[in-house]
């Protein structure tokens, strides 16, 4: 099979937020599920202004850094079988919001112009798994972000995910920390920095 991976566009959405809502490797109820419609909505319009907000990279009133959504797909069927999202931080703004993440970390550990590109989905067809795919979606990421001028990488995953960790581990990402963030779940931070 061969699979080519490209920027995600509107038509992507719906695929999008199957994929988010799936919340593999989460413990626990995907919050969003049992959300009134009003929640509902919102975590959808938020999906739906980062994909908007992705084909230009643009500001939106949401998202005031650029962010980027990447689709891994069968070239021969187009069947999407990849996922990577993640969005470009600058931690010296005043007005970066971040959940408190980032307060649980020494400041020495990334770069001082205070720039981080933050993966935060990483998913891959049950089918695909195991076969290079994960990988090359994360070396994609990192080479928008090194094109981009950014010198650090940061993501996180639940302590669970054990391959996960081991696929960063072997990409060359460093653990840094392994506790609770925002809530009560393990996860495990690591970082790769870019040079």
């Amino acid at each position: 099979m061969t699979y080519s991976i490209r920027q995600a566009d509107m038509d992507d959405y719906y695929f999008v937020v199957e994929i988010d809502l799936l919340d593999e490797g989460v413990e626990g109820e995907n919050p969003y599920l049992t959300a009134s419609f009003e929640e509902q909505s919102e975590y959808l319009g938020r999906l739906a202004q980062f994909l908007d907000s992705s084909l230009n990279t643009g500001e939106t009133e949401l998202y005031t850094c650029p962010k980027y959504a990447l689709i891994c797909e069968d070239v021969e069927t187009k069947e999407r079988i990849g996922l990577v999202m993640f969005l470009f931080r600058d931690m010296n703004d005043p007005t970066f919001q971040h959940l408190g993440i980032y307060d649980k970390f020494d400041r020495s550990m990334f770069p001082t112009d205070g720039k981080v590109c933050e993966i935060f989905q990483l998913w891959v067809a049950p089918d695909h798994r195991r076969k290079g795919i994960a990988s090359e979606l994360m070396k994609k990421a990192e080479r928008v972000a090194r094109d981009s001028g950014i010198q650090m990488i940061y993501t996180h995953t639940e302590s669970v995910n054990d391959h996960v960790v081991e696929l960063c581990d072997k990409l060359g990402y460093e653990v840094i920390r392994k506790g609770t963030l925002w809530d009560e779940t393990v996860r495990v931070s690591q970082i790769k920095h870019l040079g």
